[in-house]
């Protein structure tokens, strides 16, 4: 029943998913753009900063190498230069700074005066930390120079108190020794201040002021004494030497914005998705060259030494005794052999037909029709991979055809080839739909081994299969089966080869062109058959055509050659 709302609801549905399909697109493509506008602006921060690092680096290296030198020189000065280049230093840096500097942002401004600028304004914070280092140096320079005019005065004024102090000492020393004199009762007195007499008294108030006066005698002598240790500690390094790790800190804050956007760009999406694929490209480009160049080399090897050797060589023949005659069912001319997507088959009533089911298309309603397991008992392994098991065996009585039909490959077609007693033809198995044989004479096939045929390790076909007549083989080929005499000689692409009467002189001939070969365009190798009397049978058009994909190609190329290495 139609319904006018299904197209509606179609209409809807479809649109619906174009517009959520439009809207991904745009979130995914906004999101990507702007992660390359990141990458991209990190990248130039990095070329920029990169730049202004080295010439703040060259800079901060250059000031302190010119302080280096000029401190040098200052050490043998006197103290008025020393005085003037201090001031020197201590004017600069007190001058007032300017207030605008460029500043670290991310981005950074586009245009090439911001290297400049960041560059003048870092080199100029270097070159102050080089003058505040050689200001320090300098100071300490002038304070040993102090030190030493004024050790020699404070050693006469240290030498001097301690005599004051030795005089100090003895006079108090003297002055209890007066005490010792006193008698018992004195010395009691001299401890009770009531009743102390005025001779007593007098006594106390002298060891008093000898005490007092030693003390301060030894404060003074230990004050200067400590006075010479200070002079004594001022040292002065024996080289100015720059401290890198405070102009390490100036240029601190440009190399974090460096740093921060290396971070940028390792942590970028599409630079994580590049940078790995940009580490191995230059290997994976040598791979891809040298496996160019070896399979170049490969081919080479093949089409100029291998192909023209084997050319050379003495041809296969497989029977010397096959009289190389076939015929038709109605004792025509076997070049009037015609294949055709149907053909209709009248067996005598001695003949029996093995064939595949499925190329079954009719047959009599009397015939007699039952299953045969394989084709040839005698080589199961042949008959299972070559796929001629299962067969439908099929006699008739009355002279009625059995048609016969590749009805589930619309690109076959079948062919009838009889060959009489004493004939013999070279054949894969799997090109056969079926065979008709005389029932008192079964099917003969024979195996024939060619291991020390260069043709046949060049096609990689080291075993040849050969169906002895009478008989009739039933053929499939793509687009239609052509039967040729070998004659003075023939050339056939071995694609489309199907085969060939064992009589017959086979052998291989190199393709004309190289760059065809190369490009796989066309095989190495093609079949040449010659004789007097023999056939030869092909596709109309080469089997195969264009398969799958690249895993599907090289699975079927794998069991193809190990196929055609048994001759099924």
């Amino acid at each position: 029943m139609h319904s006018g709302l299904s197209p509606l609801i179609r209409f809807v549905a479809r649109n619906l998913l174009s517009l959520g399909v439009i809207a991904v697109v745009l979130v995914v493509g906004k999101s990507a753009f702007e992660e390359i506008r990141i990458l991209q602006a990190a990248r130039n921060d990095r070329v920029t900063l990169a730049r202004v690092d080295t010439r703040v680096n060259k800079s901060g290296k250059g000031d302190a190498a010119a302080a280096t030198v000029r401190a040098d020189s200052y050490k043998g000065a006197p103290l008025h230069v020393l005085d003037a280049r201090i001031a020197e230093l201590q004017r600069t840096l007190a001058a007032p700074q300017q207030a605008s500097h460029p500043i670290l942002t991310f981005p950074l401004p586009q245009g090439g005066e911001i290297a400049d600028r960041l560059a003048t304004d870092f080199s100029r914070k270097m070159s102050i930390e080089v003058s505040r280092q050689e200001l320090a140096y300098l100071e300490q320079l002038r304070a040993f120079l102090i030190a030493g005019q004024s050790k020699e005065g404070a050693r006469q004024r240290l030498e001097q108190l301690r005599a004051a102090h030795v005089e100090a000492y003895a006079a108090y020393e003297a002055h209890l020794q007066l005490n010792k004199q006193l008698s018992w009762v004195e010395r009691q007195l001299l401890n009770n201040t009531q009743i102390r007499t005025p001779r007593l008294s007098a006594l106390e108030i002298v060891r008093g002021r000898l005490l007092e006066e030693n003390a301060k005698a030894a404060k003074a002598f230990h004050r200067q004494q400590s006075a010479i240790d200070l002079l004594n500690s001022v040292k002065v390094s024996d080289v100015f030497a720059v401290d890198q790790a405070r102009l390490e800190a100036v240029a601190a804050p440009l190399r974090a914005h460096l740093a921060k956007a290396d971070d940028l760009v390792a942590q970028n999406l599409v630079s994580r998705i590049w940078i790995p694929i940009a580490q191995v490209l230059p290997a994976a480009a040598f791979i891809l060259a040298l496996s160019f160049l070896a399979h170049l080399a490969i081919k080479a090897m093949f089409y100029f030494v291998l192909a023209p050797l084997a050319t050379k060589l003495k041809p296969i023949r497989l029977d010397r005794n096959d009289s190389g005659q076939i015929g038709t069912r109605d004792d025509d001319d076997a070049l009037r052999i015609a294949s055709a997507v149907s053909q209709a088959l009248r067996l005598d009533l001695d003949e029996q037909l093995l064939v595949l089911p499925d190329y079954v298309q009719s047959s009599p309603a009397a015939s007699d029709n039952r299953t045969k397991w394989m084709l040839d008992w005698s080589r199961p392994w042949t008959c299972l991979i070559a796929g001629m098991v299962g067969l439908t065996a099929i006699r008739t009585k009355n002279g009625e055809p059995v048609v016969l039909s590749a009805s589930e490959d619309p690109m076959s077609e079948i062919a009838l080839i009889t060959l009489p007693a004493g004939s013999a033809m070279v054949f894969q198995p799997r090109c056969l739909v079926g065979v008709v044989y005389r029932v008192d004479t079964p099917l003969r096939i024979s195996a024939h081994w060619r291991l020390g045929s260069m043709h046949a390790w060049l096609t990689l076909q080291l075993r040849y299969l050969i169906f002895h007549g009478p008989a009739t083989l039933i053929v499939k080929g793509s687009r239609g089966v052509r039967v040729e005499p070998a004659g003075q000689g023939r050339l056939i692409s071995q694609s489309s080869s199907l085969g060939f009467s064992a009589n017959v002189d086979y052998s291989t001939v190199r393709c004309e062109t190289f760059y065809p070969f190369y490009q796989g365009k066309t095989a190495l190798l093609q079949d040449r058959f010659e004789g007097s009397t023999g056939y030869y049978v092909y596709d109309e058009t080469p089997r195969g055509g264009k398969r799958g994909n690249f895993f599907e190609r090289g699975l079927e190329g794998l069991s193809d050659a190990v196929l055609k290495i048994f001759g099924i």
